[in-house]
């Protein structure tokens, strides 16, 4: 067993090394961060050490970027953008079968060539942003209710209806309807302004 410590902590210590020369020899199995806490005495510092040594140097700086601040703030916009063009197609862009488009005689102004292509713009953004998060957290990302939500957003109001359903000419009715959940995002944007120091007091 003492070998076996020693052996670990050579390990980690390597690894820290690694970490800070910035080198690296590729992705290779990574061992179970419980098994080490479980079997040595490594601190969690050495563990987390001896994990990201193993990663190769793209995925260390997509952690990096991935489990960053910034990268919420930046999901946050396009979600509140994707919000907003889904309102402007609600007002602009009533379905042909619609009370409200027959009252306005059809003509409403809507700029449909724009919301298609942001339409898809944002899809592609949001499957982009999904596996970024399975390659950092494996399909443990799913184990979270809220990520959970947002893949279910992600895969059947995104990819089902934008690059499956409407191409087949499916867009109506309750197809339609289901862009609009979209809008249940906007509780990520919650979480996200949560964590900004100059809104705590307001949780």
């Amino acid at each position: 067993a003492s070998s076996w410590h020693e052996k670990l902590v050579k390990e980690a210590q390597e690894a820290s090394e690694l970490v800070r020369t910035g080198t690296g020899s590729g992705r290779l199995r990574q061992p179970s961060r419980s098994h080490l806490w479980t079997t040595t005495n490594l601190t969690p510092a050495e563990i987390e050490a001896h994990r990201r040594a193993q990663l190769s140097d793209f995925d260390r700086r997509l952690e990096d970027l991935v489990l960053s601040t910034r990268f919420e703030y930046g999901v946050g916009l396009v979600i509140a953008a994707n919000c907003i063009t889904i309102g402007v197609e609600v007002q602009m862009c009533p379905a042909d079968d619609s009370i409200r488009s027959y009252i306005v005689g059809g003509d409403t102004g809507c700029p449909r060539v724009f919301l298609d292509v942001c339409e898809q713009l944002f899809t592609l953004l949001f499957v982009l942003e999904f596996f970024c998060h399975i390659r950092v957290s494996t399909w443990r990302h799913l184990c979270d209710i809220s990520n959970a939500l947002d893949a279910f957003l992600v895969w059947v109001t995104g990819v089902l209806l934008v690059w499956i359903v409407k191409p087949l000419g499916g867009e109506a009715g309750f197809f339609r309807n289901l862009t609009i959940l979209r809008s249940l995002r906007l509780i990520r944007i919650a979480r996200v302004v949560k964590n900004i120091h100059a809104f705590k007091e307001m949780w």
